[in-house]
C-alpha cells in the first residue's frame, strides 16, 4: 500500500478501526457531491465485526457521478479514512439480493431526503421479494449441477 498523506503532506497513520470518529467527516464529503443520494457503511464495518485488516465497504446511490467526480470522491474518502481498503459499490447497478444486504445489514451514512431513502428502501425490499422466486431456481439447478439432488430441508 502506498503512503497515505494528509492534507498537511505527513504520512496519515492510516484507518483506526472506528468509523464513528470518521463519520462526521465523511457525511460533511458526501454533504459536498450533490449526485450521491445515499450512504451506508456495510460489509464487517457496518456489522460492527472489522478487525485491524478489514476494508471500507461503502455503498452509494447516486444520480449521474461522472468518472472524474468518483475519482475525485474516492480520493477524498482515502485521504480521510487514511487508506486505500476503500470498497464502493453503486446500488443503481448493484443486483437485488446485495441492495436488500445492504439495507438489511448496513447502517445508513448520509441522506440528502429521508424520503428518498425511505422510496430506494422500499424498491429494493420489493426487488428482492419479486426476484425470490428466481434465486430459488438458480439454486435448485445448482444443487442439481453439483449432484446434490435438490435443495436441502428448509430452503424451498
Amino acid at each position: 500500500m502506498k503512503d497515505i498523506r494528509g492534507p498537511s503532506g505527513k504520512p496519515m497513520a492510516g484507518f483506526s478501526g472506528d468509523f464513528a470518529v470518521l463519520r462526521p467527516a465523511v457525511c460533511a464529503l458526501f454533504s459536498e457531491f450533490p449526485e450521491i443520494e445515499l450512504a451506508y457503511l456495510f460489509g464487517s464495518q457496518g456489522s460492527r465485526r472489522a478487525t485491524p485488516s478489514s476494508d471500507i465497504d461503502l455503498a452509494l446511490l447516486s444520480k449521474g457521478l461522472s468518472l472524474a467526480r468518483y475519482r475525485m470522491l474516492w480520493s477524498r474518502l482515502v485521504e480521510i479514512l487514511g487508506t486505500e481498503k476503500v470498497d464502493v459499490l453503486f446500488l443503481e447497478d448493484a443486483p437485488p439480493a446485495l441492495r436488500f444486504e445492504v439495507i438489511r445489514s448496513g447502517r445508513i451514512l448520509f441522506r440528502s431526503d429521508p424520503d428518498r431513502e425511505n422510496r430506494f428502501e422500499l424498491l429494493a425490499m420489493k426487488e428482492y421479494w419479486d426476484t425470490a422466486p428466481l434465486r430459488r431456481i438458480r439454486r435448485e439447478a445448482l444443487y442439481e449441477r453439483w449432484g446434490m439432488g435438490g435443495l436441502p430441508k428448509g430452503e424451498h
